[in-house]
């Protein structure tokens, strides 16, 4: 139980190390919005979702080992007498989780607050597109024209 216990005490914290990196790139995501850096935005939320797939691997890893734990000793990880085993583990295990929570609570608050920002300078960049491409269509219109004499050209003559 010991070398279990600590495999999940493990994980825990790294886990907990995935979830502050989580955060520490929300936090840049927002900065990205706020300066209006699209090219690093994409960059920063392609970084964030590679530190999401691996806490979830992760996740998945403490599942695998917590349900071993308790098949074998039939025992839930809330029902571990720590008198008998490392009472270290186990509430560093609960201290982990607890500390995940705190800052996924925190990272959908930012995230909360970066959405109407994001859509906001989605609709700018939108319009920006927009416009190139009418004005892309304007010069395709002009130089169809070119070829041709201009009709006031013809007028004036």
């Amino acid at each position: 139980m010991e070398k279990l216990l600590n495999e999940i005490m493990d994980l825990s914290f790294k886990e907990l190390q995935h979830a502050q990196q989580i955060l520490k790139l929300t936090q840049e995501i927002r900065a990205c919005i706020e300066k209006e850096k699209v090219k690093t935005l994409n960059q920063v939320l392609n970084l964030r979702q590679q530190w999401i797939n691996q806490a979830e691997d992760t996740r998945k890893k403490i599942q695998e080992k917590t349900k071993e734990l308790e098949s074998r000793y039939s025992k839930r990880m809330e029902e571990i007498n720590a008198k008998l085993y490392s009472h270290s583990q186990v509430e560093n295990i609960f201290k982990n989780k607890e500390q995940r929570k705190k800052i996924y609570g925190y990272i959908y608050e930012l995230e909360m607050e970066n959405l109407p920002k994001a859509e906001n300078l989605l609709k700018q960049y939108r319009k920006k597109i927009n416009g190139l491409q009418q004005g892309k269509k304007v010069i395709q219109v002009y130089e169809k024209r070119s070829t041709t004499p201009s009709i006031l050209l013809n007028q004036l003559k």
